[in-house]
């Protein structure tokens, strides 16, 4: 699926504003196919971030995911993924370790 950077900014503050809102395991319903959890908001927040070009807050989500899933192997390969983008400045200064 192909999302312009206009349906990416609006992703983004959906599942920011349910980060924000949603109390911890209370989990709501998206779509018929997929019920949102908070690791799959932050997981699903990560790849926005990556689509984006922001490695280093997609890290940050991917982060969140795992603390809360250690098993959510999808979550710890793009943890691991995005912890390696390096070499720019920015991303660098916004590096979450």
């Amino acid at each position: 699926m192909v999302l312009s950077e206009r349906q990416l900014a609006r992703a983004e503050a959906a599942l920011a504003a349910y980060l924000e809102l949603a109390p911890a395991p209370a989990p709501v319903v998206l779509s018929d196919a997929e019920p949102a959890t908070r690791v799959a908001a932050f997981e699903k927040l990560g790849r926005v971030y990556e689509r984006l070009g922001w490695p280093a807050l997609a890290a940050r989500e991917y982060e969140a995911a795992v603390r809360l899933d250690a098993s959510n192997e999808e979550a710890r390969e793009s943890l691991a993924q995005t912890k390696g983008w390096t070499g720019c400045p920015l991303v660098d200064a916004m590096r979450v370790d």
